[in-house]
């Protein structure tokens, strides 16, 4: 009877932490965007080289870490900035980063994912800076489908 007790007492506990915890994210992506009232995609754009960075990368990392922001209960058109830090600033889940949102932005990006072990920042990426210039040093995805549409 006391480890029953015990259990639900702590799966209680776990749940009220659990529960402040996301209030505390919520809180902290509200201030941030307060903060940045007005802001958009045209802004994040502009802190990036334009003649270096595919502006296709930077379209795609930014509807994409707008969809994971939704997903956080963060307001619509949150606004980005490339100095903001993932999981810090954002509170992006670190796993979903590597596997969804990686394939999501590739597939936007027209990026190719292959040999990314090679690439400088490879395990090093902690903003949306450098999110954005991982996709940058990433080879173009080989076109899929017909090279042409017209009959030779």
């Amino acid at each position: 009877m006391q480890i029953a007790v015990f259990i639900v007492l702590l799966l209680v506990a776990l749940w009220v932490f659990a529960d402040l915890q996301w209030r505390r994210q919520k809180a902290s992506l509200t201030t941030l965007a307060r903060s940045r009232a007005g802001e958009s995609i045209c802004e994040f754009a502009r802190d990036f080289a334009r003649r270096e960075v595919d502006t296709r990368i930077i379209r795609a990392v930014y509807e994409r870490l707008q969809v994971e922001l939704l997903d956080g209960h963060a307001q619509r058109d949150f606004p980005i900035r490339g100095g903001d830090r993932l999981i810090e600033d954002l509170h992006i889940d670190p796993e979903a980063t590597e596997q969804e949102i990686a394939e999501a932005i590739a597939e936007r990006a027209g990026r190719s994912l292959d040999g990314a072990s090679a690439n400088p920042l490879n395990g090093r990426v902690r903003t949306v800076r450098e999110l954005v210039l991982f996709f940058n040093a990433q080879p173009l995805a080989a076109p899929k489908g017909p090279a042409s549409i017209l009959p030779r």
